[in-house]
């Protein structure tokens, strides 16, 4: 498997464990995996909007550090802790964080190697 499509790995399951320490139930993943860039979409339903939500939203739209890239990814899944999703927000282009009708929907883009 190329380490294009392991990141990919990480960077769902780090999407993954942030609803599941919120206990946002009915979890739907999309991932689009293109010639140059993927998408990746989590929808999750929760009766509230978790507090942190406009922390994510800027944590993923930080500035993508390509040079640290291999070793915040190495670093993914080391830890539980809010520190990881920094360094999530470190692997991905632009994120999207959305919550309507008791549905949160996370969506991130990042351009391939």
């Amino acid at each position: 498997m190329t380490r294009e499509r392991m990141k990919v790995i990480k960077i769902v399951n780090e999407l993954l464990s942030y609803f599941f320490m919120h206990h946002i139930i009915d979890v739907q993943i999309d991932v689009q995996y293109g010639k140059e860039h993927v998408s990746i979409a989590i929808v999750g339903q929760i009766s509230k909007q978790p507090d942190d939500v406009e922390e994510l939203y800027d944590v993923l739209n930080a500035e993508r550090q390509v040079e640290y890239e291999d070793y915040y990814w190495s670093l993914l899944g080391e830890h539980r802790n809010y520190s990881e999703l920094n360094l999530l927000g470190s692997l991905v282009d632009q994120g999207e964080v959305t919550y309507e009708d008791e549905h949160l929907t996370v969506k991130v883009y990042r351009a391939r190697d």
